[in-house]
């Protein structure tokens, strides 16, 4: 299943999210597209293997599809976005509100911190939410196609949560500014 190689990946997102918020989205929009279109042209496979069987044009035909599959998967992208995305906003504005009251101090909404909350929410809401189920299986399919199983899965899954983690806590202490590139600026306002 390499669990903890996704979480490890969830972890890198989130740490990036709070250090390029624009960027990572782009990222997670991409991956999202990826998996999607992964797991039809899988799918598609398993459901032509089983039948007619196993045949020489299987990968040709998977090959000659794969456009169709990434633009359905982009499509499907898209629309399954739209609540997370929702999701993650209500969370920033949730956290920069509570931030703000219990410390007494002003916490904007676009703060490392409260996009981290909302990154947390939305990417649950993607991975659980309507519509994970494709994104779960190709993502899984990805993973185990690229990393090997054992010590380098588990050494990768390690490395990556570590660097999250990094990123996340180098946002939030303020060692390291936030970049909204490619937008002009923080879109909740200064």
């Amino acid at each position: 299943m390499r669990r903890a190689l996704l979480i490890g990946l969830a972890a890198t997102w989130l740490g990036a999210l709070a250090t390029w918020p624009a960027y990572a989205v782009m990222a997670l929009a991409a991956w999202s597209a990826v998996a999607r279109a992964t797991d039809r042209t899988v799918t598609r496979l398993v459901v032509r293997r089983y039948a007619h069987g196993r045949r020489p044009s299987d990968v040709p035909w998977a090959v000659i599809l794969s456009p169709l599959h990434l633009l359905i998967g982009a499509i499907a992208t898209v629309v399954s976005m739209i609540l997370p995305a929702l999701v993650g906003l209500a969370g920033v504005f949730a956290a920069a509100l509570l931030l703000s009251g219990s410390s007494g101090t002003e916490v904007r909404p676009g703060a490392p911190i409260t996009v981290l909350v909302g990154g947390i929410l939305a990417l649950l809401m993607l991975w659980t939410g309507p519509g994970g189920a494709s994104l779960r299986r190709g993502s899984r399919s990805i993973v185990r196609r690229v990393v090997p199983d054992g010590p380098p899965s588990e050494v990768l899954a390690v490395v990556l949560t570590v660097v999250g983690i990094a990123l996340a806590y180098m946002a939030i202490s303020g060692s390291s500014s936030v970049s909204w590139a490619p937008l002009s600026g923080n879109p909740f306002g200064s």
